[in-house]
């Protein structure tokens, strides 16, 4: 199946793109992908989207099909082919 990453602001830069649409297996979770992800795109992204313990940074805001999910959740959803996932790093500043 095929799922579309769309890329925000840093996270944007450390890819290079601002999305891509990645094959994945029936039953990949927004987690696993992430780890995909991260071993495709190298270390850059990789700290952006993962903690040392390869789980999802929780200061990223992770949205499937626009609905905010928390990255805890993110190994317990299912993906479905056509499902989008958009990653938005948190801001700082004011």
């Amino acid at each position: 199946m095929k799922i579309r990453l769309e890329y925000c602001a840093q996270v944007r830069d450390a890819a290079g793109i601002e999305e891509e649409d990645l094959a994945c297996e029936a039953g990949t979770t927004p987690a696993a992908l992430l780890k995909t992800l991260a071993e495709r795109r190298g270390e850059k992204i990789r700290a952006l989207l993962l903690d040392a313990a390869g789980k999802p940074q929780r200061g990223v805001l992770f949205l499937l099909n626009e609905e905010p999910v928390p990255p805890e959740q993110l190994g317990e959803r299912e993906l479905r082919d056509g499902d989008k996932l958009t990653v938005l790093p948190a801001m700082a500043g004011g």
